[in-house]
């Protein structure tokens, strides 16, 4: 299991939030939530409060923030910020294995 929760960055108008990674909803032009009193779509949020015309309304939204709220962020306006983290942990897990392997061998031999 890999020791660590997966984030994403996206920005939020004046700041980039960088946040933890609950899962994958459906479309940002079906998702709906309440803003203001109104039911809108990620997709109506994102162009009438955040000023961004979604190119790709279609693809799946990332669930973000608290397990409590409905935090949906659009695909297209996400940055993956732990694939560095992924690849760096599976390199040390390979070498660890191998350099246990090749002690385990040097015993069996001697």
């Amino acid at each position: 299991m890999i020791p660590f929760s997966l984030k994403v960055s996206y920005n939020r108008g004046q700041y980039i939030a960088t946040v933890g990674c609950n899962g994958i909803k459906g479309p940002a032009n079906v998702e709906k939530f309440e803003c203001d009193g109104k039911i809108v779509t990620v997709q109506e949020y994102f162009e009438l409060k955040l000023r961004t015309k979604l190119q790709y309304p279609y693809l799946p939204c990332v669930w973000v923030g608290s397990r409590e709220k409905k935090n949906l962020v659009p695909m297209e306006v996400n940055s993956l910020s732990s694939i560095v983290l992924i690849s760096s942990y599976l390199t040390n897990l390979l070498f660890d294995s191998c350099v246990r392997l090749q002690k385990g061998k040097n015993i069996v031999v001697s």
